[in-house]
């Protein structure tokens, strides 16, 4: 497994490998599409308050009457989403700021829902000037339930991503948390991000983790 990482969440032998999948090391690469969704507004709150880059513990996840879904991108193209945000639930697993596991529930005001584990050993929590904090990692076993003519999430066709169900990867990015005394900030934003994958193990792992942390960092970098 791959799970050695700096402090920010860039492995260096992450990067190692996605060199060497670039090569042609792992085999053949595979196009693969990618979707986004974006929550704001939603709780986040670490029981006992945050204590910052070294924070061990559990952010839980949330949501109050402001929380809300802004939208859904596939390869960055605008999608039509048709339902609101219904709940959003779940947990990120901290220790000494590095994410350890985790999970989080996404449900619509259509029934339909996202779920997704939280992977180990990859990710963390960043500090950053006048904004809080931003936590990051990779997410697997996502999968969609609950879809509206077994195809439509929110209004959006996700049938590229229906074969892979129960085991898609891809990433997560909780920025702009700005907690009070008690832990919990009320207006937090997390960023979703699954891959369509083709059935190819050394190409689709890979492919998938660059494509996790090239969303990560281009955000970061705005």
């Amino acid at each position: 497994m791959l799970n050695a990482r700096t402090s920010r969440g860039v492995c260096t032998r992450l990067s190692c490998a996605i060199a060497g999948c670039a090569l042609g090391l792992c085999g053949p690469a595979h196009a693969a599409m990618t979707l986004r969704m974006d929550l704001n507004s939603i709780v986040v709150q670490a029981a006992g308050g945050f204590t910052g880059a070294t924070h061990t513990g559990l952010l839980s996840l949330s949501m109050d009457a402001d929380a809300s879904i802004a939208g859904v991108r596939i390869d960055d193209v605008s999608q039509n989403l048709t339902a609101d945000l219904a709940d959003v639930t779940g947990e990120i697993r901290l220790k000494d700021g590095h994410v350890v596991g985790g999970r989080v529930l996404v449900t619509l005001s259509d029934s339909t829902t996202y779920t997704a584990e939280i992977g180990p050993g990859v990710g963390g929590v960043t500090p950053h000037v006048a904004q809080g904090f931003s936590v990051d990692g990779l997410t697997e076993a996502g999968d969609f339930e609950s879809l509206t003519n077994g195809m439509m999430y929110g209004g959006v066709d996700v049938s590229e991503w229906l074969a892979g169900r129960g085991s898609l990867p891809g990433s997560f990015y909780l920025f702009a948390f700005d907690p009070h005394a008690n832990g919990t900030d009320d207006d937090t934003n997390l960023e979703l991000y699954l891959t369509a994958v083709a059935p190819s193990p050394g190409s689709v792992a890979l492919g998938a983790l660059a494509f996790a942390f090239s969303g990560i960092r281009r955000r970061r970098s705005a």
